[in-house]
């Protein structure tokens, strides 16, 4: 059955965006990674689709010589061409595209200066797609001034697009002090690439009763912070209030004292179809565990697995 979602490539910019973009083994998605880092380029898997940016060197702990070495030094001009390149040879034309994935490492010089421009040129050049970006948060010990590039890199992006923060302190602290550093980034990539997946999961398939269009996507994924958490259940449970806590989600959220109004997409995975009324009482207790209005919410539903596992996508939340 052919996907009703079209992915046809990532794109992922900084070293750390570019060595998670890599990870993405997912079959039909090309992945295209960007760096002014030319080392790091070279250091990713060989099947890869690699942009250069700059002279080679790397962009410091400067966002500004990001932004210029992607819009003044070839990177601008390099990314647009790799992405016509991968729709030509897909046989795919810019209107056919319905989501674009973006893996933005933060808080550093490439990734926080070019992040917001790539969010931005996807957008125009791919108008009818919806885009959503992972933006990576530094460690505490990164330093105050990489965080604070971090946060405005993530404003930015999320005044253009939907943008999860992927908060590398907070799943260090969830994951406990007995992982090492090199564990610690697995876990983070192996969550960005699990919340890839259900969303690809979202897409027609032989187990999957219903299913969303790209208007569907685009009215969930608006402009503005998105929060994406999972977590498991017993089929025929009552109480879903528990949907959202720090270990189920790659960044911290904290309910407002007034609920804002955001839009969502559930994803479930159940051995049986949940009835209209189950469906009705995970959207009402996600409001209430979360102190949000629900505008919309689409679900998609696929059989399979012993137990009953919920992926929600939050659009639309303030920042």
């Amino acid at each position: 059955m052919t996907s009703a979602l079209r992915i046809p490539f990532v794109i992922g910019t900084g070293s750390g965006g570019c060595r998670i973009a890599s990870k993405l083994a997912i079959p039909g998605v090309k992945r295209i990674c960007i760096n002014s880092s030319w080392r790091d380029l070279e250091a990713l898997p060989g099947d890869v689709v690699r942009v250069r940016a700059g002279d080679g060197s790397g962009s410091g702990m400067d966002p500004k010589r990001g932004e210029k070495d992607y819009v003044k030094m070839g990177g601008r001009e390099g990314l647009l061409e790799a992405i016509e390149k991968v729709l030509d040879e897909k046989g795919m034309s810019k209107d056919d595209v319905d989501l674009v994935p973006v893996v933005i490492s933060a808080g550093f010089g490439f990734g926080s200066g070019s992040g917001p421009k790539i969010v931005e040129d996807v957008s125009k050049l791919l108008p009818k797609s919806a885009v959503i970006a992972w933006i990576t948060l530094p460690f505490f010990h990164e330093g105050e001034e990489t965080r604070r590039n971090a946060l405005k890199c993530f404003k930015s992006v999320a005044s253009k697009a939907a943008a999860i923060a992927v908060d590398n302190q907070h799943v260090a602290e969830v994951a406990g002090v007995s992982l090492t550093l090199k564990d610690i980034f697995a876990r983070i990539n192996r969550r960005i690439v699990y919340s890839l997946l259900t969303l690809l999961r979202a897409a027609a398939s032989p187990n999957t009763l219903t299913t969303i269009d790209r208007s569907d996507l685009r009215r969930v994924l608006g402009k503005g912070a998105a929060l994406m958490f999972s977590k498991s259940f017993q089929v025929g449970a009552k109480d879903y209030t528990k949907l959202y806590d720090s270990d189920s989600s790659l960044s911290p959220y904290t309910p407002g004292e007034k609920p804002c109004k955001v839009r969502a997409l559930a994803v479930i995975q159940s051995p049986r179809a949940p009835s209209p009324a189950e469906l009705s009482r995970i959207a009402s207790q996600c409001e209430r565990s979360l102190n949000v209005r629900l505008k919309a919410f689409k679900s998609v539903i696929t059989l399979g697995g012993e137990k009953l596992r919920i992926s929600i996508l939050l659009g639309g939340l303030g920042y």
